[in-house]
């Protein structure tokens, strides 16, 4: 009997298939919850679900040692995540 083996591309395909699925949980999820008491609440609510759908398709694109690289920091920021809001990522 031979064994096959799993190939990086065959783990970036089930990540990504993995990833699109917890999107979609992510958006399901935000029409059950309810609104938002406050313009805080609501943009830390935002940024929350940012930031696990950043952490996912990183975790697909790079594998299960993913880690921030400082130029991923910078890109957060220049779309608006705030130091503690960056640290959800970690």
């Amino acid at each position: 009997m031979k064994t096959q083996t799993i190939t990086k591309d065959d783990v970036r395909a089930y990540l990504e298939a993995v990833v699109a699925e917890e999107l979609q949980r992510i958006v399901g999820e935000r029409w059950d919850e309810s609104s938002a008491v406050s313009p805080a609440e609501w943009r830390r609510r935002w940024m929350t679900d940012r930031a696990e759908a950043c952490a996912l398709r990183l975790l697909a694109q790079r594998g299960q040692a993913a880690d921030l690289m400082p130029e991923d920091m910078d890109v957060l920021r220049e779309q608006g995540f705030r130091p503690d809001e960056m640290r959800e990522l970690k």
